[in-house]
């Protein structure tokens, strides 16, 4: 039995993508509606991907540099979730805008499109279906949403959402959407047995077969349909042109003469082994093997290990940061190593203190940074709900491996980082995590299980506990609850799970139990 899903809500950003210039107010609205098609109002939450690439004012993106990502927002109307997103292009020239981004219709009505900045030498409307396009006007035929597309006479493509109202049936797609690198496969699957015709838009980017599964050939962009009778559904899929490389670990720190043993994950070549070209940059910080054995050199420094993936597999780089290190030089302490901001605590100042080398120049940096800011002193100021990491490094010239503080900003499901977002070193990550206990209250003195959702293999768990003194973590599978003072008969603790690739937070997540005397 085929089951068709029934759009409750939608949530439409337009236009779509958003584009502009750095620094530009580009305006842009969002249209929640209802199974009917009519706007309603809801509560409206927002994320860019990557965070570095702009931030939200009212209904305006500004950009903070040029590159390309992904506005994502979130709408709850009566206990009910609904998601939206619209690409991002940020350049350097002045781009044509079609007018109006969204229209709302009923069958049988009209409305104009207009180019401005420019001039239209073609409309076109998808689905062909939905209604018809003249001229720029636009008259609505059937149920449904699509988009009106100009082919502007500079070969610019513009769109704009159209939708008309009354009930959308669909076939729903799992995933809706999803990014992948050449070469990568993903299964899609509908709810239900029936069978059904399976297509791809964009047969350069992939190919799709009988079953749904789909192989990524080319960068671009592909819609993935999923068609029974005269029902259809639709995904996205987004192919990179790069092999995602990672070096584990992704930072070492070494005396002369240590050695550490360096390995590469390559995204869809699961456990083969493939030949990485190996450098070391600077050359006096060691050399480094086929196998990936680093050797430290014997002069106190600074570097990077870089692997490079053969032309013949994809391209591909990564790398991670050496420190070679003197045994007369004390390694640098930050203090607090964790800290927990409450929402309410957003634009306040907060002192970090570093010990160790205390008497030289350090460099302070806040990743990612658009969290917060922090002084030439240690002093930061939150900005934003979110999580991230304080560093606190030596200038040039002494060779120290920086300090590092977790710091977590709020405690709600909007204040977790993004589920993909791009690095600091431009390399795109996923993660997610999740943990909980089969209890709210744990007796003093005893262990009660932790059930983690995520075997952190390629990543590392971070566990802080508030208050410290309260009990720990075994092996990532139990907490541990400490024997309470005399005059205390119950204890609130708040337990922070970072999941974390060195100095980038992949994702978060907290959770609270209390700890009661024993009976």
């Amino acid at each position: 039995m085929l089951i068709l899903l029934i759009l409750s809500l939608e949530l439409h950003i337009s236009p779509n993508p958003i584009e502009g210039k750095v620094e530009e107010r580009i305006p842009f609205s969002v249209s929640v509606l209802d199974r009917e098609g009519t706007r309603i109002k809801g509560n409206l939450s927002f994320s860019v991907v990557p965070n570095s690439l702009g931030r939200v004012q009212g209904n305006f993106f500004v950009a903070n540099k040029e590159g390309r990502g992904v506005l994502k927002c979130k709408s709850r109307i009566d206990g009910k979730y609904v998601n939206g997103f619209a690409y991002i292009k940020i350049g350097s020239k002045e781009t044509a805008n079609i007018i109006p981004p969204v229209s709302i219709l009923k069958k049988g009505e009209t409305t104009k499109f207009n180019i401005s900045g420019g001039k239209a030498k073609e409309w076109k409307c998808i689905p062909a279906n939905i209604g018809d396009i003249r001229n720029g006007i636009f008259t609505a035929k059937n149920t449904g949403k699509g988009r009106v597309i100009a082919v502007l006479t500079n070969g610019e493509i513009k769109t704009a959402l159209v939708r008309v109202s009354g009930v959308i049936r669909e076939i729903q797609i799992s995933p809706r959407f999803k990014r992948l690198k050449t070469g990568e496969n993903v299964q899609f699957k509908i709810t239900g047995k029936e069978k059904v015709f399976w297509s791809v838009e964009g047969e350069n980017v992939g190919t799709i077969n009988s079953n749904g599964l789909f192989t990524a050939k080319t960068p671009g962009k592909a819609v993935i349909k999923a068609k029974i009778d005269k029902t259809e559904g639709q995904a996205i899929v987004i192919v990179s042109g790069e092999i995602g490389l990672r070096i584990i670990p992704e930072t070492a720190t070494l005396k002369p003469g240590e050695k550490a043993l360096f390995k590469v994950n390559a995204e869809g070549f699961g456990n083969k082994n493939i030949p990485i070209n190996w450098k070391v940059i600077p050359q006096r910080c060691g050399t480094i093997r086929k196998d990936g054995t680093f050797i430290a050199g014997k002069v106190p420094s600074k570097g990077r290990v870089i692997a490079v993936l053969p032309g013949r597999f994809g391209k591909g780089i990564a790398s991670a940061d050496i420190y070679i290190i003197s045994d007369k030089i004390q390694p640098l302490n930050l203090v607090p190593s964790f800290k927990h901001f409450p929402p309410e605590d957003i634009g306040k100042s907060f002192q970090f203190n570093v010990f160790g080398m205390q008497n030289k120049a350090l460099q302070w940096r806040v990743i990612p940074e658009d969290l917060g800011s922090i002084s030439n002193n240690g002093v930061f100021i939150p900005k934003r709900l979110g999580a991230g990491v304080v560093l606190a490094e030596m200038r040039a010239g002494i060779n120290i491996k920086p300090a590092r503080a977790f710091i977590a900003i709020g405690e709600d499901n909007y204040s977790r980082a993004p589920d993909s977002y791009l690095t600091e070193n431009g390399e795109r990550t996923t993660g997610h995590i999740d943990f909980s206990f089969p209890a709210q209250q744990v007796i003093e003195g005893l262990n009660i299980p932790l059930i983690l959702n995520k075997d952190p293999k390629d990543y590392i768990v971070k566990w802080q506990i508030i208050p410290l003194s309260a009990g720990r973590i075994v092996l990532n599978r139990e907490f541990h609850a400490n024997i309470l003072p005399e005059n205390v008969d119950h204890l609130k603790v708040k337990i922070f799970a970072f999941l974390h690739r060195g100095r980038q937070i992949v994702a978060w997540d907290s959770k609270e139990i209390t700890i009661i005397k024993m009976p």
